[in-house]
């Protein structure tokens, strides 16, 4: 019976304890840099600047350089044609201007409340156009992120 106990609360380490923490620590970097990134446009729009597709321009150069450089290690093909691909970028270019655009009009919190409403969206058209599949874990997290959005909303109100 000892002995039972002990395997069941054996410390996790290596590949395990990276694939439990991973996900986490790269949510919470890329949360990190969305809101630097709102900060810094914020302070951009009251400085008088007004460019938003070109602030957004280093996020998609990075984005581009990040995942290409997997995406052709791999060397898997397209699931579907890249003229969906081309489709979806064109709205998340379009999305991104009215997200920096929105901070002539309103506060940074307002609008990062605005931008997290991306992410059911994304989850939406993905599943529409691109045909992606999603197991009951991912969508969980999804429902975790809107519930939580709808605290900062009603915080807010």
């Amino acid at each position: 019976m000892r002995v039972e106990m002990m395997k069941w609360r054996r410390p996790v380490q290596g590949a395990e304890l990276y694939r439990l923490l991973g996900p986490l620590v790269h949510g919470q970097f890329s949360s990190l840099l969305i809101t630097f990134t709102g900060l810094t446009f914020s302070i951009l729009v009251r400085q008088g600047i007004n460019a938003p597709t070109s602030q957004s321009l280093c996020n998609y150069l990075l984005a581009a350089l990040f995942y290409g450089v997997i995406f052709i290690s791999k060397k898997k093909p397209l699931r579907v044609g890249w003229y969906y691909y081309l489709v979806l970028a064109l709205m998340d270019v379009e999305g991104n201007y009215f997200v920096v655009k929105a901070y002539q009009y309103t506060s940074l919190t307002s609008v990062l409340l605005l931008d997290r409403w991306t992410i059911p969206c994304v989850l939406l058209l993905s599943w529409l156009f691109i045909k992606t599949k999603y197991n009951a874990s991912q969508l969980i997290r999804v429902c975790a992120c809107v519930l939580g959005l709808v605290f900062v909303i009603l915080s807010d109100v």
